[in-house]
């Protein structure tokens, strides 16, 4: 299976294309028939329907998406960190009409307002530092001139300044306790979505498993139907010719008549159990409906009991150990809380008012003339300086409202995941100790529903032969035959517990995936983690 198999971003072995000919050509085959008379069709194999699961089951195609989300998030928290470059420039032309006293001096022929035209340009890169600094070197260039006659008679001057400007917060830090505590959380998120994913990956098992075993019991249960309808029929048959000849009483034909259609019922009610338990697996391996209607027959038995037996005593602490180093859940809640541990660490910094030391050092450049190189020269041209700039912005929220609800709310958020973590580990280790002693009383029960099987079928057996001598009536027959009925039945319904409870204690400890290369996103599935106890 690994040979042909293609690997997902999580590391899980997926299918090969050629696994879904076994469902296409699955099929159901004729329900009314024993098991000696079904044509021999593909059978569905367990591995086979989790592998195609954990390709096709829309909450898992859900949770791989959420990881792309987080990382998305992740990403965008990153933002505030990014180098921005900005630019400005601008050109204004203004006219200024003379005053009736500035014509009269500026004489006949000079124009009647003074025309002065502005030209700025800046550019500017900024960067916040993880440890709150923002950082803004800039360039800014500048040059002014009018119509005016003694501006006509003086170069047009092109000023510069070029210098960096350092904010520095002294008591609330933006960078520090707000954008890195952002970038930082949603870098643990992405770790916990992961492990969300490794967990619903988990749950699709379970439920694939089960429903795989539920699957196999219904069909189960539809043999030994078949099995009872066609005994009963025959010995309905046998009974007509005794009645017939004579030999036993008319009123036997109408008891073994009614046995018949009970039988009958028995069956009908069975073929419809196994299409519900088959509808069910296709749901849980994400089926279309034309790929659930030839879903092929399950081709493996329930797991036996091994022959060394199960002590969940001596057991019952490693597999605690197991389920607290290996589920995923219990570790993507600590992840969270780790999150809502420094949220609220933030927050409380928060409430410290905004004091920030605002530094600047530069230069002052100038270039004359009126051409374009002129303008851009000055940024290079006599520069002066170096020019000096000290201050201090402050603010304070006087009520502080607002940071003192966001604290009682993350306040509350660390609360409840001490809560839910510490109620999902009871719930875990809770759970295994139960599911570890069902296995090992299942197994125990399944020994004896053997053997029930057994002595009544050798009892039937018996009760045919002492009815052909006279020595045992119809309805003891029937009876001993009901008990053989039920006892098969119940064989049945212990075997889906024992494997069920085996699928459930796995899933409690964390175990259906085994991790290669000590990381929890290299996982490999194989056929004993899904048929034996962890």
């Amino acid at each position: 299976m690994q040979s042909a198999a293609r690997q997902n971003r999580s590391g899980v072995a997926w299918p090969a294309p050629q696994i879904w000919l076994v469902l296409v050509l699955g099929g159901l085959g004729s329900y009314c028939q024993a098991a000696d008379e079904r044509p021999a069709v593909p059978s569905l194999g367990l591995l086979d329907s989790v592998h195609v699961a954990l390709a096709r089951n829309p909450s898992v195609l859900n949770s791989g998406l959420q990881v792309d989300i987080a990382q998305g998030q992740f990403r965008q928290a990153q933002g505030p960190f990014d180098t921005v470059l900005s630019a400005s420039a601008s050109n204004q032309r203004r006219y200024m009409p003379h005053t009736a006293a500035e014509q009269l001096s500026a004489g006949d022929g000079a124009s009647d307002a003074v025309v002065s035209e502005e030209t700025n340009g800046a550019v500017k890169v900024t960067q916040l530092l993880r440890n709150g600094i923002t950082i803004e070197p800039a360039v800014t260039i500048g040059r002014a001139s009018d119509s005016s006659a003694l501006s006509q008679q003086t170069p047009i001057a092109n000023r510069s300044t070029v210098g960096v400007n350092v904010t520095v917060p002294l008591l609330k830090n933006p960078g520090a306790d707000i954008a890195a505590v952002g970038e930082r959380t949603a870098e643990l998120e992405v770790q916990a979505v992961r492990l969300d994913r490794t967990q619903v990956l988990s749950q699709a098992t379970l439920s694939v498993v089960t429903s795989y075993w539920y699957y196999l019991a219904a069909e189960k249960a539809r043999l030994i139907a078949v099995d009872a309808e066609v005994s009963s029929l025959r010995r309905t048959e046998d009974t007509g010719k005794l009645v017939d000849a004579e030999v036993l009483p008319a009123a036997e034909r109408d008891l073994v008549a009614a046995d018949g259609a009970a039988k009958r019922s028995a069956r009908i009610a069975a073929e419809q159990a196994l299409e519900d338990a088959r509808s069910n697996l296709a749901r849980s391996m994400g089926l279309s409906p034309q790929e659930a209607h030839v879903l092929a027959l399950p081709g493996e038995d329930f797991p036996g009991v091994p022959s060394q037996a199960f002590d969940p005593a001596r057991q019952l602490e490693r597999m605690r150990e197991l389920a607290l180093r290996q589920r995923t859940d219990l570790q993507a809640i600590q992840i969270r809380y780790g999150q809502a541990e420094i949220n609220l660490d933030a927050t409380r910094k928060g409430l410290k008012p905004q004091l920030d030391l605002v530094l600047g050092v530069g230069v002052s450049g100038l270039n004359e003339g009126s051409a374009n190189a002129n303008y851009f020269g000055a940024a290079n041209s006599n520069l002066r300086g170096p020019n000096a700039t000290v201050g201090i912005n402050y603010q304070f929220p006087v009520q502080n409202r607002g940071a003192g609800g966001l604290l009682a709310q993350k306040q509350s958020v660390l609360d409840q995941l001490d809560i839910n973590r510490r109620d999902l580990q009871a719930s875990i280790l809770i759970s295994i100790e139960g599911l570890a002693t069902s296995v090992y009383r299942l197994g125990l029960q399944m020994a004896d529903s053997r053997r029930s099987v057994e002595l009544y079928a050798k009892s039937v057996a018996n009760e045919e032969i002492r009815r052909t001598m006279g020595r045992s009536t119809l309805i003891e027959v029937l009876n001993v035959s009901d008990r053989l009925l039920l006892a098969r039945q119940s064989l049945t319904t212990v075997q889906l517990n024992y494997a069920n409870a085996i699928a459930q204690l796995r899933f409690a400890c964390g175990a259906f995936f085994k991790v290669v290369n000590g990381t929890a996103t290299n996982l490999v599935l194989d056929s004993e983690s899904l048929l034996t106890t962890p």
